[in-house]
């Protein structure tokens, strides 16, 4: 069996080369336009190719790239695995690609790689409610603006189970990046789905998704966003023989958060690894023009402290074992805290509009929520409602 795997991994090396040459001489135009289709055909799945633009795209050409105008492409219809070297000869016939949604779908690491490095102008890539398979998952662009991660990781062979115990690393270079989901929650398998599929069956939006599409104001500047998001893993072995877990730790991607200078929005969710609070300490300094933060289900944070000059909006929800809240932000406007069990608050939120506040603990409810609204003279929206004497808590606060 280990003869007979060997073999066949040498096979898909081989086969590999022949690829990024082939996609190296389609680069450059050096292919004609009817040996090309015909590799295309034979190498990239019916599925994928059904995907591609008609005839009519590259009729007139007579060299590679054939398809150079193509501007957005998506896999969600792609029911095979997608391997690296479909995504060298993909990538080497749409150079002027700018969006691609690899959602729904088997994907190894090294076909994102691929694209990255022959699609020069990419902004947008999408990888949602897709199986990512491979060790390492490299995502260097000067390019991208916007990117999606919200899948699971695999990992197959003799070595998955010790692989799968660590993770598959996150590496990202990319330094024009605007906007990043990351949601490292569970996905739930979808019944008669191989690759762990979610249900059609529309999902309530998290907390940082709701947030992000409020008439803020922030969403209409097309603001730089991250989302985290982890959840409980468990095994799969039903999967192709291959072990399949939430992709990513928190811990493998905190430094590099702190290097995504650009960022104006980012939200944590569901983040077990977030045990204290060293990241949002330095968040001022390596995140200066950071305007939205937002914490969801950081169940091991028992205190948070955050000053930083430029937040407009704050948002904590079910970190459940917080107890001890310090905030110093001179600009925020709109702040969220829900489902925490604070019971020690010190805040300086001098312009704050907006607040939505619930506490499991009526009497820390009251109090805490007694002197923000005290000490917000600003304040015009309590808990979704306007603050006038016909607010239901208006009476013991104003």
């Amino acid at each position: 069996m280990e003869a007979k795997a060997e073999a066949m991994a040498a096979a898909r090396r081989t086969e590999r080369k022949k690829m990024v040459v082939l996609s190296e001489k389609m680069v450059k135009g050096e292919v004609e336009t009817s040996k090309a289709s015909l590799v295309l055909r034979r190498h990239l799945p019916k599925s994928m190719c059904d995907a591609l633009p008609g005839r009519l795209q590259y009729f007139f050409r007579t060299k590679t790239p054939l398809f150079e105008h193509l501007a957005y492409f998506s896999l969600r219809k792609c029911t095979e695995k997608v391997t690296v070297g479909m995504g060298e000869l993909l990538a080497s016939n749409t150079p002027r690609l700018m969006e691609l949604d690899a959602s729904l779908c088997q994907i190894e690491t090294g076909f994102i790689s691929a694209i990255l490095r022959f699609c020069k102008r990419m902004q947008v890539l999408t990888i949602r409610d897709s199986i990512v398979y491979g060790e390492v998952l490299r995502v260097e662009s000067q390019s991208l603006q916007l990117l999606t991660l919200a899948s699971d990781t695999s990992f197959e062979g003799k070595d998955a189970s010790n692989l799968a115990s660590v993770g598959t690393v996150l590496h990202i270079v990319c330094p024009n990046l605007k906007q990043f989901y990351i949601d490292l929650s569970r996905r739930k398998k979808h019944p008669g789905s191989p690759i762990g599929r979610r249900s059609k069956k529309p999902q309530e939006p998290s907390s940082s998704e709701k947030l992000a599409s409020t008439g803020s104001g922030l969403a209409e500047e097309k603001l730089k966003h991250l989302s985290i998001s982890e959840e409980n893993a468990t095994n799969n072995s039903d999967i192709n023989a291959a072990v399949v877990i939430p992709a990513f730790k928190f811990s493998t991607v905190e430094s590099q958060i702190l290097d995504m200078t650009k960022l104006t929005y980012l939200a944590l969710t569901a983040s077990r690894d977030l045990r204290d609070c060293k990241i949002f300490e330095n968040l001022s300094g390596r995140c200066p023009s950071l305007r939205v933060l937002c914490i969801d289900g950081a169940s091991c944070l028992q205190k948070l402290e955050l000053k930083h000059k430029s937040l407009e909006e704050v948002s904590i929800v079910d970190c459940r074992i917080m107890s001890c809240l310090r905030l110093d932000c001179p600009k925020v406007t709109k702040m969220m805290i829900t489902n925490c069990p604070i019971h020690t608050m010190e805040f300086f939120v001098p312009k704050l509009r907006h607040l939505d506040f619930m506490v499991p603990e009526k009497e820390s409810h009251q109090r805490l929520l007694s002197r923000i609204v005290k000490s917000s003279h600003n304040l015009v929206e309590l808990n979704g409602l306007p603050l006038d004497e016909n607010h239901p808590e208006a009476a013991p606060l104003i």
